[in-house]
């Protein structure tokens, strides 16, 4: 059985790949703020930074795609300094 992260559309990323275009972005960029930060983009994206923050992906939890994230909502991270 194929591991549903690696799946692609012809042309298209993975999640996984997501994932990793994501890393540089999440080390240099978003776990450096000191100040609130308002990110806007697809539904795949928002889920797997959410699951970065809050530490919820792992192999005995769900996976990041079975976060519910209503449509137009709002989420605040607040960051432990």
């Amino acid at each position: 059985r194929k591991n549903p992260c690696e799946a692609r559309l012809p042309g298209g990323e993975s999640q996984q790949d997501v994932t990793k275009r994501l890393e540089p972005f999440i080390v240099d960029c978003l776990e450096r703020q000191k100040a609130p930060v308002i990110i806007i983009s697809h539904l795949s994206t928002l889920q797997i930074l959410y699951d970065y923050f809050l530490g919820t992906g792992g192999m005995d939890r769900d996976p990041f795609w079975a976060l519910l994230m209503p449509p137009g909502s709002v989420i605040q991270l607040t960051p432990r300094l």
